[in-house]
């Protein structure tokens, strides 16, 4: 009876393939590319910021202030 309500037995998992290698020339050469690609549009991102540090503000903000 006690094999009625006993937990399933799990079967043995076999072990992972090993992960692919990136060992080809072409594929360094695309990933560097797709690198510099990333890079290039970071920075193009950071270019379009219309403020500079002149047109921040005041520099007090970080400050508390009692207002009433």
């Amino acid at each position: 009876m006690s094999a009625l309500f006993s937990p399933p037995k799990t079967p043995e998992l076999p072990p992972p393939p090993p992960p692919p290698t990136r060992d080809d020339a072409a594929d360094k050469l695309a990933a560097a590319q797709d690198e510099a690609r990333r890079r290039r549009a970071a920075a193009g991102r950071a270019s379009t910021v219309l403020t500079t540090e002149q047109d921040q503000g005041p520099e007090n903000i970080g400050k508390k202030e009692l207002l009433g």
